[in-house]
């Protein structure tokens, strides 16, 4: 997890350079081998993009890819109404796994994609696999990655 944590901390910072990147680490509760790396991107210490990244193992197990899903809609919830942008922007990194996300403040549904119910009854697949099927070391996850990232500071200029 080390190598990966470095490897996107190197990222984050080579694509938002003139910006603060501050990286936190929080335990899940689970065991103290157990945590998430969170970066977070601020402009006069407003958020305008976060990345939360956790063991690539996390990714075969329905219950932790529910769990990396609802962290990161909770801080979208939490720090959104602090952006200064529109749309606040979020990758759960699972490994090299991307799955990618928006909060837009004037919408009645402001987190995309849309949630997936829990059926305790049925125990159906809430955060499912696919919605993880970018890999950043492929050139198609890496451009995708940065698309985000330039249409963030396209938005940001505007500020």
């Amino acid at each position: 997890m080390t190598s990966l944590r470095r490897s996107f901390m190197g990222l984050t910072t080579s694509c938002y350079s003139k910006y603060t990147v501050v990286p936190q680490y929080m335990p899940t509760g689970r065991g103290a081998a157990d945590f998430i790396v969170t970066f977070r991107i601020l402009v006069r210490k407003r958020p305008i993009f976060l990345l939360e990244l956790k063991p690539p193992s996390d990714l075969k197990f329905q219950s932790r890819r529910m769990d990396a899903d609802d962290q990161i809609r909770q801080r979208l919830v939490d720090l959104g109404s602090e952006s200064p942008l529109t749309v606040l922007h979020a990758v759960s990194a699972i490994g090299t796994k991307l799955c990618f996300y928006t909060y837009t403040k004037s919408s009645s549904e402001p987190i995309s994609p849309p949630g997936i119910p829990y059926d305790r009854i049925r125990v159906n697949d809430v955060a499912p696999r696919e919605w993880w099927s970018t890999d950043v070391l492929e050139a198609e996850g890496e451009q995708r990655f940065r698309e985000v990232t330039e249409r963030i500071k396209r938005d940001c200029e505007q500020l």
